[in-house]
């Protein structure tokens, strides 16, 4: 129900879980098209932030209110330089969305690369194709069935499309429990099996205790 979600998205927003100090963290290589979808995000549902954005150099923490609930972004340069002080946030973050230019092989690889880290430091993952360039008519390099696949296996879900709204939304409103989330994919055209977010688990449990 909407009014389930909305608890959802709230619980999400009120307390981190354990020592997760961030909700989503934005990572990926340079020219991704990362802080462009973020920037659109900003405007589009929180317009007030604009002026924080792009504030910060490697690291920019920003609160963004979407539907309601206070979000704790933690926006990451793709510098090379960056990779270990980014990485070290993993543990702190409860989601990562891994952002990669699907129509950029190396940005891709790379992304999966990141998903793998993000995991193993025990955050949930996005593994977020951005779209813009593929609608512009460029061919697509990335592989989106291997996509699929390595995020189910990472506890993640793959997403493609020009806007991070959605995305966000499925992480606001998903569990911690492993079936909410395996084994499904979603594109801004239609989702393919999208995951329940009726359904309650742990991490809601947690975050209202």
């Amino acid at each position: 129900s909407a009014s389930m979600a909305a608890g959802r998205a709230a619980a999400f927003a009120s307390k981190s879980n354990s020592n997760r100090h961030v909700n989503i963290q934005l990572v990926g290589a340079s020219k991704t098209g990362k802080s462009a979808l973020f920037e659109k995000l900003i405007q589009d549902q929180d317009p007030s932030k604009l002026d924080g954005f792009g504030q910060g150099n490697i690291l920019s923490h920003l609160t963004v209110t979407i539907d309601g609930s206070a979000i704790k972004f933690l926006d990451c340069s793709g510098q090379a330089r960056a990779q270990n002080m980014v990485k070290e946030w993993f543990p702190r973050s409860n989601w990562v969305f891994v952002v990669y230019d699907m129509c950029n092989k190396e940005s891709f690889d790379y992304a999966l690369q990141m998903v793998g880290w993000a995991h193993e430091a025990g955050a949930r993952v996005v593994l977020f194709g951005n779209r813009f360039n593929a609608d512009q008519g460029q061919p697509v390099q990335a592989d989106l069935m291997m996509a699929k696949d390595v995020a189910a296996r990472n506890n993640g879900f793959a997403y493609e499309s020009v806007s991070l709204f959605d995305a966000v939304k499925m992480a606001m409103n998903q569990g911690d429990d492993d079936e909410s989330v395996v084994g499904r994919t979603s594109t801004a055209a239609g989702l393919d099996g999208s995951p329940d977010v009726n359904r309650r688990s742990s991490i809601t449990d947690a975050l209202n205790n």
